[in-house]
């Protein structure tokens, strides 16, 4: 059976999807171009990767779901410290006395199990979570999901019902420019995922993850990033009025993955109105710390070179 991170992408018997649709590669870029999001956006988990830009919107939410910690929690500390989340940990590929903080007492376990749909005894799914940990407790939750590409078959395995239970879902998508380019990885995977993200959430951030760069897919000529950060807002979240004019990309408070990486922005296709001058701030910062990063010697002198070829040759955000 052909997969792609655990789903199945064999061709059924009744028809073929070795086709990407333009107008449906249109529309499922569009589900994931940021909107303005009701709320100012506030980064949660300090300066570092594993920081994530999200709607300060968290009165009343009671617990938040956060598999993959890969032995690092700052993202759930300032939840617990800060607004009083409860955060419930999964990751099998560490331990609880591997976090580089302890958990916090009463407001964060950790469990040694995968986020998984396999019914297996060392994992467990959403739906399973929900039930467990929040049969008393009817508030609203949030998702924080980092899971090296299981993220697919999670959010396709658990109901449009149960994911309605999350205020807020923070997600990080794996080989994203895979899928819009192999069609049966798009038909399969691609598309049903953000359609069911799609019937109770809109995307209020967009962030590219900088460590493997982007590509451009034939299906959409528009430069897509390989990993990209997503923040989802429920949609009746959106009963106030929005306060600013357009959305910011990159937003003033992103920060860049990876520090020794050259930095990656998305392009002006992602974007409903022309950049501001806090985002053209952002990106001449991402790239000073670049320089200022690999700066000695005659380093800078090329990495200036390269950056001005790299412009010229991929049309990079001004």
């Amino acid at each position: 059976m052909a997969s792609f991170f655990g789903c199945d992408i064999t061709e059924s018997a009744g028809g073929s999807d070795d086709v990407i649709a333009a107008k449906d590669a249109q529309a499922m870029l569009k589900i994931i171009i940021p909107k303005q999001s009701p709320c100012p956006l506030i980064r949660v988990g300090g300066s570092r990767d594993g920081a994530y830009l999200i709607p300060n919107d968290l009165s009343d939410i009671g617990h938040c779901l956060s598999p993959g910690v890969n032995n690092f929690k700052h993202f759930e500390d300032e939840l617990s410290s800060k607004f009083g989340i409860t955060c419930n940990m999964y990751d099998a590929s560490s331990d609880a006395d591997k976090l580089s903080t302890a958990l916090i007492e009463g407001k964060q376990t950790f469990e040694k199990k995968w986020l998984d749909v396999d019914g297996q005894a060392n994992s467990i799914s959403i739906q399973q979570w929900l039930t467990e940990k929040n049969r008393q407790d009817a508030r609203d939750c949030l998702l924080q999901i980092d899971i090296e590409g299981a993220e697919y078959r999670n959010i396709l395995g658990t109901s449009s019902a149960d994911l309605a239970r999350f205020r807020i879902i923070v997600i990080e998508l794996h080989k994203l420019a895979v899928g819009f380019t192999r069609p049966r990885v798009f038909n399969r995977v691609i598309k049903p995922f953000l359609l069911k993200l799609n019937e109770h959430f809109t995307c209020v951030h967009a962030h590219p993850n900088n460590v493997l760069g982007a590509y451009t897919p034939p299906s959409l000529d528009i430069a897509v990033p390989r990993i990209l950060e997503l923040t989802f807002l429920r949609n009746d979240r959106f009963t106030k009025a929005n306060t600013s004019k357009h959305v910011s990309l990159p937003h003033p408070l992103d920060i860049m993955n990876a520090p020794e990486k050259p930095p990656l922005h998305l392009g002006s296709a992602w974007m409903s109105g022309p950049r501001n001058v806090e985002s053209r701030t952002r990106i001449a910062k991402d790239w000073f710390h670049y320089f200022h990063h690999h700066s000695s010697g005659n380093d800078f002198g090329k990495l200036l070179v390269a950056h001005a070829k790299k412009a010229i040759k991929y049309r990079l955000p001004s």
